[in-house]
């Protein structure tokens, strides 16, 4: 958890604190979007040091296409921001009703305990992948 904090959690603060200023700089720059996605996905991916095991070089550069054409980065970010300057919009008044089955696995930022889920999620099943 520690090391999560401290080293992968900075693109939550910029991205919730500042999106339009990272949407500008990765919008118009093709190679630091590209720097900023294969980086994310190495990142949020297990993919033993290699991200290619986990996405593909085709699927990485579609996805990258997608955001480069058109120039849709920034709204992906608004939902950090919207986090931040507001409530949580899922609790104990505005539960998820459909059944609901949260995936972790080694790479993926720490969660709440699953004894936060009931009341909250909807016939939730906890999955949590071990590779």
């Amino acid at each position: 958890m520690r090391i999560w904090l401290t080293e992968e959690s900075g693109y939550t603060a910029i991205q919730g604190t500042r999106p339009e200023t990272l949407a500008f700089a990765l919008t118009d720059s093709p190679v630091g979007l590209a720097a900023w996605i294969v980086e994310k996905s190495h990142v949020w991916t297990d993919n033993n040091g290699d991200h290619e095991t986990a996405i593909n070089r085709d699927r990485m550069l579609a996805n990258i296409t997608l955001y480069c054409f058109t120039g849709a980065i920034g709204s992906s970010f608004w939902p950090y921001y919207a986090r931040q300057h507001s409530s949580w919009p899922i609790g104990e008044k505005r539960p998820v009703t459909v059944p609901t089955a949260p995936e972790r696995n080694r790479r993926t930022a720490p969660v709440a305990p699953s004894t936060s889920a009931p009341g909250v999620l909807g016939g939730v099943v906890l999955a949590y992948a071990l590779t």
